[in-house]
């Protein structure tokens, strides 16, 4: 098979939309071995938490009405 006729690296498999962000393309430059780890986690389980809490009270709330 010839190089033109190879795909592109982002055409195998199934698209990553993390894949293209500034982060992601300076950890591939600087060659590490290890991903890039997620950095928001923290946050979204406590807004996770957080709406369900309110879930919770507006279901208690609800036969009230």
């Amino acid at each position: 098979m010839s190089a033109a006729m190879e795909p592109e690296p982002h055409h195998r498999g199934d698209p990553d939309g993390g894949a293209d962000t500034e982060s992601f393309r300076a950890f591939v430059e600087r060659g590490e071995l290890e991903r890039p780890r997620a950095t928001g986690a923290p946050l979204r389980i406590l807004t996770l938490l957080s709406g369900m809490a309110v879930f919770a009270v507006l279901v208690r709330l609800l036969p009230r009405l």
